[in-house]
């Protein structure tokens, strides 16, 4: 189990519950179930989902672009770059309804 899901659980429900633990509980179980798409999302819905994880777990870009023939390493790259200056905690509630929407679009 992951960490923050475990640590999200172990706080759900409790009274004076810490602030954005809720939604660190709805991250990690759409993260899980965004994996089990019955149909794969097309290429853009995929990097905006990808851009979107990154800058919710790391924050801005801290890796140089890759080399022009690694076509999907810088792929990844410009989906995640796109999402720079954006906090960690407005791009986790930005994957959050990315994934919700990809979930009702495509079922699990």
């Amino acid at each position: 189990m992951p960490r923050g899901q475990l640590l999200a659980e172990s706080w759900a429900g409790s009274p004076g519950q810490p602030e954005g633990l809720g939604e660190l509980a709805d991250f990690d179980k759409v993260s899980g179930d965004v994996r089990k798409l019955r149909t794969r999302p097309d290429d853009e819905e995929l990097k905006d989902l990808y851009g979107l994880y990154k800058q919710s777990i790391i924050g801005d870009i801290d890796i140089e672009c890759p080399a022009m023939l690694d076509l999907k390493g810088k792929a990844k790259w410009e989906a995640w770059n796109l999402q720079k200056g954006l906090s960690k905690e407005d791009a986790m509630s930005a994957y959050i309804s990315k994934a919700k929407e990809l979930i009702e679009k495509y079922g699990i």
